[in-house]
Order: C-alpha cells, then structure tokens, then sequence
C-alpha cells in the first residue's frame, strides 16, 4: 500500500473540516508573579473562533469530590483541525460551555484532525 499524496490528504483533511460546525475559543492558563513575590493564575486566549466540533462522550461517566460533595464529570470530545494549539489544562469555551482539556487523542498516523478528552467545567 503507498502513502497518501499531499493533495488525497489535503482533500480529506477538507472533507473532515466540513463536519466542524462550531467555533470555540482555547483558553490557556498560565502562572505569573503578581506585586507580592507570589504567583497568580492568568489565562490568555491561544486561539479565537476557531473550527471544531465537540461531542458528549459515551465514556463512563466519572466522578470527584470538591468541597466534599461529590460530583458528576460530564466527559467531552473536541475535534479541531491538525496543528491546532490546544494542551492539557487548555480551556474551550463555546458559547456557555467551558471544558477542560485533560488529554490528546493526537497520532500521527491520524493526521486528519486533533482530538481530545475534554470534561465540562462547572462554574
């Protein structure tokens, strides 16, 4: 079996973007010193607006405890175009929902779109 030219896999990487049919913003948070000597967490927007499509996930639901309740993780898929700027700890925000990057699904052998494990973030 040969590779896949340049042009069969640019013409699939477009037939996979014509299922994108949203946009999200990715938020990144990074520490930075504030005035005192310590450290602040600040978030700046990695990429606006960009193509995506974001599915609930069949995954077992999880759960965690915070401030000692226990609570339901709603686990998400997020497909975004290949060499999208995204990481673990990364924020997509569409619309009213924030999600939470947690891991990439990224192979190079799938060079068609970026996926990742993303779960809802809760105000």
């Amino acid at each position: 079996m040969r590779p896949l030219t340049d042009i069969q896999l640019l013409n699939m990487r477009s037939t996979v973007a014509d299922n994108f049919t949203s946009n999200a913003d990715i938020v990144r948070p990074s520490a930075t010193l504030n005035s005192r000597g310590g450290t602040s967490l600040a978030t700046s927007v990695v990429a606006a607006n960009v193509k995506c499509r974001i599915i609930a996930s069949a995954h077992m639901p999880s759960e965690n405890v915070a401030g000692e309740q226990l609570r339901a993780l709603a686990h998400y898929i997020a497909y975004f175009p290949t060499g999208t700027d995204i990481k673990p700890k990364d924020k997509i925000q569409r619309g009213s929902l924030t999600l939470e990057v947690i891991d990439s699904m990224d192979a190079p052998s799938t060079q068609l779109a970026l996926a990742v494990y993303a779960v809802m973030v809760r105000a």
